[in-house]
């Protein structure tokens, strides 16, 4: 797992995804990282579960539901000209990061491991609440 920090933005996978929405997958791509999540049926996969809790980031942008942090800069940009979250798909995407916090949640057992889960844990639900 390529991953520096707790926060959305701050792993491998989030950055993959920011460059695929920038670089012209937009709100699809977005939706298709939550519709991973909320269609796994076994083991929710790190990977998948990183992208979608940075798409639901990415989301709580745009409803103007910001943590402070700072935007990456591939990212800052097209925030600029992509309009505001459709309501449904910031429904979704609650959904999406909830569920990464769930029992067969790969993402959550690797952060459970560390001294670090209690603030892993406390960055979700403070998305869960902005989106």
């Amino acid at each position: 797992m390529g991953t520096w920090g707790p926060h959305a933005f701050e792993n491998d996978s989030a950055l993959d995804l920011i460059a695929e929405v920038a670089d012209g997958g937009g709100l699809a791509r977005l939706e298709e990282a939550i519709d991973r999540i909320l269609e796994a049926t076994d083991d929710l996969d790190a990977s998948e579960a990183e992208a979608g809790l940075a798409a639901g980031a990415i989301l709580a942008l745009m409803a103007g539901r910001g943590d402070g942090s700072e935007v990456p800069e591939d990212l800052a940009g097209w925030l600029a000209e992509a309009g505001t979250a459709p309501p449904a798909l910031l429904a979704k995407a609650r959904k999406a990061a909830a569920r990464t916090l769930a029992e067969g949640s790969e993402l959550a057992e690797l952060w459970n491991e560390g001294p670090d889960a209690e603030i892993w844990r406390d960055a979700v639900n403070d998305l869960i609440e902005r989106l």
